[in-house]
């Protein structure tokens, strides 16, 4: 892993080179150099502060140090299409003792209705999804409850699904290339109130940051609604209207409504060219 910085000014006392301050991702920030881990300092007025969550000790090997936490552990949530990845995830977390799963989802849709339910305060998740893409649950979920934090935990090598993973409200992004001593040291940021990214993220951010800022037209698809964007994605993986309408609890003829709206606003006529589209935007693989 390479070197932790810390991006901001007036930096506190470090534990481990982590120093204490809040961070709330608001915009992507200039990175100074690639292949580091970043530890990013902004305003917390950005945003509600978090639930206080148990507090977190590290030791010199950056442990959570749970042998010193007298309140209840701190209920996480992880949301990914993989039983082994959600498995190991809950090992790693169990193992820092700081932390409890208090569920586990297999879909956005998923995740989205386990969030609602027993409001974790903080979320692991993919961003190749299905049902529901990673960034547009991460959304809803922020929108719902803004001080619940949120680590994105992810395979994909998708531009477009990576550049939303980074603008979608997450508190850090680590690529499961990475070790799992960056997902632990991740994790154990983003609950303290740190913005976490790994190498492989940073250096997506410098990328995005580098072509965000030449003024090129907006994608047809960028302004969907959410609502839109869910539809799109479930009819990309094979869904019938029918069966759209039934994962989204509406009517039938609501969800075909949604579809003739999707190909009015992308200019598209038929399912394969709105497949096509999804797959360049990064909701299905």
């Amino acid at each position: 892993m390479g070197k932790c910085r810390e991006l901001g000014e007036g930096c506190a006392d470090s534990v481990d080179g982590i120093p204490p301050v809040y961070a709330a991702p608001v915009s992507i920030p200039a990175l100074a150099a690639k292949g580091d881990c970043a530890f990013i300092r902004e305003s917390s007025a950005a945003e509600t502060p978090p639930k206080p969550l148990p507090k977190i000790n590290y030791s010199s090997e950056m442990k959570c140090a749970a042998g010193t936490i007298e309140e209840r552990k701190a209920q996480v949530l992880v949301v990914d299409d993989q039983v082994s990845v959600r498995e190991m995830v809950a090992l790693v977390l169990d193992r820092e003792g700081a932390f409890a799963v208090a569920a586990e989802a297999s879909s956005g849709l998923e995740g989205l209705q386990m969030f609602r339910r027993h409001s974790p305060e903080m979320v692991i998740a993919g961003l190749a999804l299905p049902e529901m893409s990673g960034p547009e649950m991460i959304r809803a979920m922020r929108s719902e409850r803004p001080g619940a934090r949120v680590l994105v935990y992810s395979g994909t090598r998708n531009r477009e699904l990576i550049r939303a993973g980074l603008e979608c409200g997450a508190h850090g992004f680590v690529h499961k290339t990475e070790s799992l001593e960056t997902l632990r040291q991740g994790f154990c940021a983003v609950a303290r109130g740190f913005s976490f990214f790994g190498p492989l993220a940073t250096q997506a951010m410098d990328e995005v940051r580098a072509t965000s800022g030449h003024g090129g037209s907006r994608k047809a698809g960028e302004d969907l609604p959410p609502k839109l964007r869910t539809v799109l994605q479930l009819v990309a993986e094979g869904l019938s209207t029918k069966q759209v309408a039934g994962r989204l609890f509406i009517a039938p003829k609501t969800a075909e409504n949604y579809r003739m709206q999707l190909m009015q606003k992308l200019g598209l006529h038929d399912i394969a060219s709105l497949t096509r589209y999804a797959v360049r935007q990064g909701l299905v693989e």
